[in-house]
Parts: C-alpha cells; sequence; structure tokens
C-alpha cells in the first residue's frame, strides 16, 4: 500500500503524499519481525500515517482549490 500511494502521489506531483507513502512502506517492514495480533498492531499506526493523513491532506487541498 505504501508503493500505492507513492506511486498515486508521483502521478498527481503532491510531495506531502509522497514522503508519507516512502515512510509507511518503510516503517511496514517492522512487520516482519512480529507474528499473529502484534503485527496487526505494529501496521495500525503505519496504515493511518501513510493513508489516512495523506488522504486528509489531499481533501483539504481538493476543497480549498474547488472554493477558488
Amino acid at each position: 500500500m505504501g508503493i500505492g500511494t507513492t506511486l498515486t502521489s508521483l502521478v498527481i506531483d503532491y510531495r506531502t503524499v509522497t514522503i508519507c507513502g516512502i515512510l509507511g512502506a518503510l516503517s511496514s517492514i517492522g512487520c516482519l519481525f512480529y507474528s499473529g495480533f502484534n503485527q496487526i498492531l505494529i501496521f495500525a499506526p503505519v496504515f493511518i500515517f501513510m493513508m489516512v493523513i495523506p488522504g486528509h491532506v489531499l481533501n483539504h487541498a481538493a476543497c480549498k482549490q474547488k472554493k477558488s
């Protein structure tokens, strides 16, 4: 998902989302060191940082551009 976020942000040329995608992809490597339920607990904050925050940033930018 981090790679997908990064590629999407490169297409739309939005640097903040690119950085979040790259950091999220690198952070998700930590999931390899845990198993079972602990893996989900590691992935949840990474997912929020990688998908939810950039989504809100993009939505805010789109609403701001729409008003202009």
